[in-house]
């Protein structure tokens, strides 16, 4: 099984929730995700549904 977080060596840097919201803006609208208290967890909860038949 493979984390969600990852290592501090895997990180090249960092944004905001509202800089990533703005930047990924017509994909998670698109995508019909929430965008409101975070749009992250339902952006990982569609990437596993695409991913894995579970």
């Amino acid at each position: 099984m493979f984390p969600r977080i990852p290592e501090p060596t895997e990180c090249t840097g960092s944004m905001s929730i509202a800089a990533f919201t703005e930047l990924y803006l017509p994909y998670l609208a698109a995508q019909k995700l929430p965008l409101k208290p975070c749009p992250i967890p339902a952006l990982l909860r569609l990437q596993e549904n695409q991913q894995y038949d579970w």
